[in-house]
């Protein structure tokens, strides 16, 4: 009767081994599929971050430069290009950004669509707004990457406001201390 007990007592030790096992390694699996997603999100939003403010930099450049008709030729082409890249990052930015990274992307795209409407027929789709659509663009293109950098988690995410002039002081005193 004892063997019969010992055999019972292996055999209960033994599956219970065996299933905590399997729960063991279908956790880890599921935890490393969810880090490798959440790394995939994170990748993608700051890679659509930078393309959407890169492209929206251009279309901001591209308004104030060119003159000569071929210039202008090129400028059109470039400026379509770049509105074209800031569309496609703007819908990858709705797709893995947050509800405040989606709100300034949406901004984004619009700003840059009414500065290239301004730049083609003179007229400013939301002049009720009351600044310049350069001023609105340049100011939408801070908000995004305040908020695509809260999002990331990176420190100072807000920190836009830099006194230069304090700034270049403090670091030209430091490197006539250090001559």
């Amino acid at each position: 009767m004892d063997e019969g007990i010992d055999v019972l007592t292996v055999l209960v030790s033994v599956i219970t081994a065996a299933f905590a096992g399997v729960i063991a390694t279908a956790s880890t699996i599921y935890i490393n599929r969810r880090d490798r997603r959440h790394d995939l999100v994170i990748t993608q939003l700051r890679d659509a971050t930078e393309s959407v403010a890169a492209n929206a930099r251009e279309i901001l450049h591209l308004s104030t430069s060119g003159s000569s008709s071929r210039e202008n030729r090129l400028k059109v082409e470039s400026r379509d290009l770049a509105q074209l890249a800031v569309r496609v990052g703007t819908d990858t930015l709705r797709l893995v950004g947050d509800a405040d990274v989606q709100r300034a992307a949406r901004l984004v795209r619009r700003h840059v669509h009414a500065l290239v409407q301004f730049e083609t027929t003179g007229q400013d789709p939301r002049a009720e707004y009351g600044y310049t659509p350069y001023s609105r663009l340049e100011g939408a293109l801070d908000y995004l990457v305040t908020e695509s950098r809260r999002q990331l988690g990176l420190v100072g995410a807000g920190d836009t406001d830099i006194d230069f002039a304090v700034l270049t002081k403090s670091i030209m005193e430091a490197r006539n201390l250090s001559d």
